[in-house]
């Protein structure tokens, strides 16, 4: 089961970057409202048509990178998600694997490819809701939870049936998110409604709270702390159980299961992510968006380590200097200019040892 951290990597915003930004669109105070609430406010202040249309534009459609691309490696007995986003399905289109995606209960009774990997979108989905026509709703307001809560058991029921004999891993949530709550909350339950029959439950989380992790621990949790590559990277460590004998894809990094997941695509990188100027100021090395966006000064030696590539047979360079100094951003400025020549740019990402 995947939360909005696992998209985030990916160029998709975060729970609490679409709160803020539905309410400065809709000049709502968000202070101590969260995501449903303010998305109620702003549909009682204008109308779902809005509310819904400023969402979607959210969603610039990035493409998935990292660890997200390996997810489709593996045949899962069942893959839920609450993110509204279209990721899982590029990444399985991406890597030529068959999925059916259920949004509502008329979903499954739809044809398919026999073997097609389930997707399960407990919160609807992007391009479809009742402002469309379309019988699905994204799960957005107050309101949307309540009309929603028949088709959610539905849905928990299925999930129920997936957990007979199987774990349950949940990916991309905060401790303090109230959704991850009431999702184990309600898997516990099913779980003793079970008789035991159910597998066990992990929770991987890429915000560190130890505290709140030993409350779910209590109730028989297993708690990890990290995110989807992380998650990516101990899979393709241990290897799926089968690999592709050929691909066409022309890109290295991709066809890769580990380097996919320790890697930062730095043509994704500038294409889908935002500039953030903020962070640069509080002492952090400049983003490829930053870089792409005019938004670092130049640098001599990032000019000379350009010229030594583009010009000579140099394979190598190495930027030496102490610390804070700016060896990052100019080792990314190399890359940015690198890349708009047409070259094929990565960077390695070091929490992960370098393979």
């Amino acid at each position: 089961m995947f939360g909005a951290g696992s998209s985030i990597p990916s160029g998709s915003p975060s729970a609490a970057d679409l709160t803020n930004a539905i309410a400065d669109k809709f000049s709502i105070d968000s202070a101590g409202f969260n995501l449903s609430e303010v998305a109620e406010l702003a549909e009682l202040n204008a109308d779902r048509s809005q509310l819904i249309q400023f969402v979607r534009a959210q969603f610039p459609k990035p493409a998935p990178t990292g660890g997200l691309l390996n997810i489709p490696a593996y045949s899962w007995k069942g893959i839920y998600t609450t993110n509204y986003d279209e990721l899982l399905e590029r990444a399985h289109t991406i890597r030529n694997v068959a999925f059916k995606v259920i949004t509502t209960n008329y979903d499954f009774s739809k044809t398919s490819i026999p073997d097609a990997q389930p997707i399960y979108k407990i919160h609807g989905t992007l391009n479809h809701d009742v402002v469309d026509g379309h019988k699905s709703r994204m799960i957005l307001t107050q309101g949307d939870y309540d009309k929603a809560v028949e088709y959610r058991d539905f849905l928990f029921t299925r999930l129920a049936s997936d957990m007979a004999g199987a774990d349950l891993v949940i990916v991309g949530y905060s401790l303090s998110d109230i959704d991850i709550k009431s999702v184990v909350d309600r898997v516990l339950g099913l779980q003793a409604k079970m008789g035991g029959a159910g597998g066990q439950i992990y929770l991987l989380l890429y915000q560190r709270d130890e505290n709140r992790a030993r409350l779910f621990e209590s109730r028989g949790v297993r708690v990890s702390f990290g995110g989807i590559d992380e998650f990516s990277e101990a899979l393709a460590r241990i290897g799926p159980s089968t690999a592709a004998a050929y691909s066409t894809a022309n890109d290295p990094v991709q066809q890769s299961k580990v380097l996919s997941a320790t890697t930062v695509d730095i043509k994704h990188s500038i294409s889908a992510l935002k500039a953030n100027p903020s962070a640069m100021f509080n002492g952090w090395a400049a983003s490829y968006a930053d870089v792409s966006a005019d938004l670092t000064f130049a640098r001599t030696v990032s000019n000379s380590v350009i010229g030594s590539f583009t010009t000579s047979t140099n394979q190598f360079a190495t930027i030496i200097g102490a610390s804070g100094v700016g060896k990052t951003t100019a080792a990314r400025q190399v890359a940015v200019h690198l890349e708009g020549l047409g070259w094929a740019c990565w960077e390695h990402k070091l929490d992960f040892p370098f393979r």
